[in-house]
């Protein structure tokens, strides 16, 4: 994107005829592979939906359309998934059933907020193991997240502090035992946070000179980790996100080598003129 364009205060909008019933199609059935993929990415759909038909003010009546043809392939696509749950545990999971199971593990203080191993443990002589069969899989999710919903109740301060711990994982890295070295981790979380602080720099660079589709990928950033800070983080649940990291990073240090670039450009000139 030039200079010209992103300092011109320009706002995204699709071009005119973008809005075929074709892309929609595509957009439903690619969003589809993504909710089988990893179901957490599914928080960014409403905002790319709304995003898109915002941009297409002059042909809203076909936006609509589309938009009602992707939902529509959208859940034909995840459909024989959604009835084969239903067969299986004889009710409606849409994508995955564990989310109780996961959110009581996430306020254990044994945990502290940090990834754990298997939800359920796999000797068949552990009570929880024992717990799982007897009960089977969804009533025993259900136990687990009326219990953690009741610990949430009951220990607010806890669940705040844990968010905290984990919005932190997320973005400066999950802290490892000092094996190698206290200076070995140290190098470790500096080379994995430097990368989160130039990517989101780079994200407030592009929103300050509107550049477009700016807003659309700042949403990016505030959906795709949202689950995770209340539930568990960890460098492998960035993966999704890594790719716009690198961009926006990449889109700060290329701005700042323009800016000192123009500087030179134009000392040179006025050096030129002076000599002259």
């Amino acid at each position: 994107i030039g200079d010209e364009e992103a300092e011109s205060g320009s706002q995204a909008h699709l071009p005119t005829g973008s809005q075929t019933l074709r892309r929609w199609a595509i957009f439903g059935v690619l969003w589809a592979l993504i909710w089988m993929s990893n179901s957490t990415l599914i928080l960014f759909l409403p905002v790319c939906g709304v995003w898109m038909m915002m941009g297409a003010r002059r042909e809203w009546r076909r936006a609509l359309a589309g938009a009602m043809l992707s939902g529509v392939l959208c859940v034909a696509c995840v459909a024989p998934w959604v009835y084969r749950n239903w067969v299986v545990f004889h009710a409606l999971i849409p994508t995955r059933g564990n989310l109780g199971a996961e959110l009581y593990q996430s306020m254990l203080p044994s945990n502290d907020a940090f990834p754990w191993g298997t939800t359920i443990p796999y000797v068949e002589a552990h009570p929880e193991y024992k717990a799982y069969r007897a009960m089977g899989e969804v009533a025993y999710v259900k136990d687990k997240g009326e219990q953690a919903n009741a610990m949430i109740r009951t220990h607010k301060k806890r669940f705040v502090e844990y968010a905290l711990k984990r919005f932190y994982f997320f973005w400066a890295g999950v802290p490892h035992p000092i094996e190698h070295g206290w200076l070995n981790e140290f190098g470790r979380e500096l080379n994995y946070s430097f990368l989160s602080v130039a990517g989101l720099m780079g994200l407030g660079l592009s929103l300050k000179r509107r550049v477009p589709g700016a807003t659309l990928f700042a949403w990016a950033f505030v959906m795709l980790p949202l689950a995770y800070y209340f539930v568990t983080s960890g460098a492998r649940f960035r993966h999704p996100l890594e790719p716009l990291i690198d961009i926006f990073a990449v889109f700060l240090f290329q701005s700042a080598t323009r800016r000192r670039s123009r500087e030179t450009s134009v000392g040179q000139t006025l050096a030129g003129e002076v000599e002259a």
